[in-house]
């Protein structure tokens, strides 16, 4: 062997050796973070408490710090190899014999995949034909090339659920630095091995003409860096775009959603105890029935005549209930049946006092999760445990929360147009100043929620519970309240025009200055409402399951309700549309019932009736 190809085939050896060793560490570092990249959990952004494990070494860290860290040195680690890779294509180039002492150059190298790759290139005779050749080229494409700029790309889509713009940003350039590295070190290796090499750029490289600029602002060095930019454009305009999109996809994912496609990103934490819950947690109606088991005892109250919060107003009128109650006040020298009545409601309203502060010191006991702010727009989270979480201004338009546990979580301020609530669990939730326009909070729980100057226009609340709810200042207009329970609610000075408040339970509640224009209250229960007035009656409709006060009103005149309007009410079709949508009523049948015709005269409607009193047979609200 001539002494000049045996020094080259020795330089080659030693630099082979050195990317062999980079390239090792890459892969194993690469098998690392994949492993842990495929444990990690949209949940995991939002919750400290839930790290990411980082396999072998046994170490937990935050998983906001994995997706920060991990992806740098896996670019370094990268672009490092393919700066090594460089000396070998330069040094395999300048081979001249393809037959040293009688055999392939190949063999003379030190057996590795990229070492025949560049030889592959090379073509002729520097490697001669032999099995699997395309299968092993192609491993080295894959694990010389593909494999880092492949993980990067999913750190940076799988960071988008987290809402997090700037982490978004930087993972994007992560991936494009080492595809912008592996591209460069294709294309140099494909031209120098095949004996290509292109003449040197006339421009200075960009990133030097920076550098100088940095050093001297000299107008001539301004002009070289605008030079060197448009020639940087020119020789890498794929990569250019490449950037732009990156940088598009990454804000319209995570802050900035269009009409367009792409989606903004949805964090999965369906199911997930993003609150860890004591073992024997009770829900809160679970809780309360066996709060008021022990509160009845601690007052020295039988449980039949104490009996549960829920079935209190159901069988307080039953006969036996009725018989036990008079027979305890008649013990206690309480004579009548008002007095009675009384005392049980004051025991009652003690209860609830009681049980909130119960409830309440319960919630604040739990590990506080702290998401003020957060931006967790189209999150699905059905079934998702937020128990006492604090969610101040976080926002969570579009969220998918159906069945959610949001018991004592704080929400104040919180954006929710248009999510999904149905069935959410949301007892004792402060709601104050929450943003609810068209959000669907069917069958929910709010007993005992906030929501106080909650805008909640066009809300879809039907068979929501919103028993002692405070409403003060909520905007209820085009709300859909059928058969919502509202029993002791506070709705002073709430909006309620143009919601459909038909076989909604009003008793006990509160409607000083509310105002009530243009809503339908067929088969509603509005006896014992606080604050009423029959000016606020005379802008609903109503039928002769309207349930009324005994009495006069302030007119002197009988409580009632009118039976259709004599003129079509502003936004008659868009209400009529609401209305009926919801229980496939036909719009037409439900127009000609609002509005007075020869066949549908005005009059004045509604029963009254006792508070106490069982509902009449047939009133929808008697089987609820």
């Amino acid at each position: 062997m001539p002494a000049d190809s045996k020094t080259r085939i020795e330089r080659i050896n030693q630099v082979s050796a050195m990317a062999r060793t980079s390239w090792i560490a890459l892969l194993g570092y690469l098998a690392f973070v994949g492993v842990t990249l495929l444990g990690v959990e949209d949940a995991d952004f939002f919750v400290p408490s839930r790290q990411t494990q980082l396999p072998l070494v046994n170490v937990s860290i935050p998983t906001a710090s994995f997706f920060l860290f991990a992806p740098i040195l896996a670019t370094a680690l990268y672009v490092y190899l393919h700066i090594i890779l460089l000396k070998l294509w330069d040094a395999i180039a300048d081979l001249e014999d393809p037959v040293i002492d009688g055999q392939p150059v190949g063999d003379a190298l030190v057996p590795w995949l990229v070492n025949d790759w560049a030889l592959s290139v090379r073509g002729g005779p520097f490697l001669p034909a032999r099995p699997l050749r395309a299968l092993g080229n192609l491993a080295s494409f894959l694990l010389v090339w593909a494999a880092a700029p492949l993980a990067l790309f999913f750190f940076w889509w799988w960071s988008m659920p987290a809402h997090r713009p700037f982490l978004t940003l930087f993972l994007a350039a992560c991936f494009l630095i080492a595809l912008t590295a592996g591209i460069t070190g294709w294309q140099t290796a494909h031209a120098w091995l095949s004996g290509n090499r292109p003449p040197p750029s006339g421009q200075s490289p960009l990133w030097t003409a920076l550098r100088e600029l940095l050093r001297s602002r000299d107008p001539a060095r301004a002009r070289a860096l605008a030079a060197a930019f448009r020639d940087s454009l020119r020789r890498h305009a794929a990569l250019w775009a490449l950037g732009l999109l990156l940088a598009y996809v990454s804000l319209v994912r995570t802050v900035w959603p269009t009409a367009d496609r792409p989606p903004l990103a949805r964090a999965n934490v369906s199911n997930v105890e993003l609150v860890d819950l004591p073992a024997g947690w009770r829900d809160w109606e679970t809780a309360r029935t066996a709060f008021r088991e022990t509160w009845c005892r601690r007052e020295g109250l039988d449980m039949s005549v104490c009996g549960q919060p829920s079935d209190a107003d159901r069988d307080q009128s039953s006969p036996q209930v009725t018989h036990d109650r008079g027979a305890w006040c008649s013990k206690h020298d309480i004579e009548g049946d008002a007095p009675c009545n009384q005392t049980f409601a004051r025991l009652d309203a003690r209860f609830d006092e009681d049980w909130d502060a119960e409830r309440r010191s319960a919630i604040a006991d739990l590990p506080q999760l702290d998401l003020r702010g957060a931006d967790l727009r189209s999150i699905q989270g059905q079934g998702v445990t937020l128990v006492g979480a604090n969610l101040v201004e976080a926002r969570l338009e579009g969220a998918n929360l159906r069945g959610a546990r949001l018991e004592g979580a704080n929400l104040r301020g919180a954006r929710l147009e248009g999510a999904d609530l149905r069935g959410a669990r949301l007892e004792g939730a402060n709601l104050i100043g929450a943003q609810l326009e068209g959000a669907n909070l069917w069958l929910a729980g709010l007993e005992a929620a906030n929501l106080g100057m909650a805008q909640l226009e066009r809300a879809d609340l039907r068979g929501a519970l919103l028993e002692r709810a405070d409403l003060r200042g909520a905007r209820l207009e085009g709300a859909n309240l059928w058969l919502a329970g509202l029993e002791g609610a506070d709705l002073w000075l709430a909006g309620l025009e143009g919601a459909d408040l038909r076989r909604s339970d009003f008793r006990k509640s509160d409607w000083s200055d509310a105002s009530t224009r243009a809503s339908p209250a067929q088969f509603a229960d509005l006896r014992g409402v606080l604050g009423l007035t029959q000016a606020q009656l005379d802008n609903l409709i109503g039928n002769e399951g309207t349930l009324l006060p005994e009495g006069v009103s302030e007119t002197g005149e009988p409580w009632h309700v009118w039976s259709c309007w004599e003129t079509p009410p502003e936004g008659l079709d868009a209400l009529v549309a609401r209305t009926a949508e919801p229980v496939f009523a036909d719009p037409e049948v439900l127009r000609a019932d609002f509005l007075c015709s020869p066949d549908n005269p005005r009059r004045k409607t509604g029963t009254p009736l006792p508070l106490d009193a069982p509902y009449p047979p047939g009133h929808p609200l008697a089987d609820r």
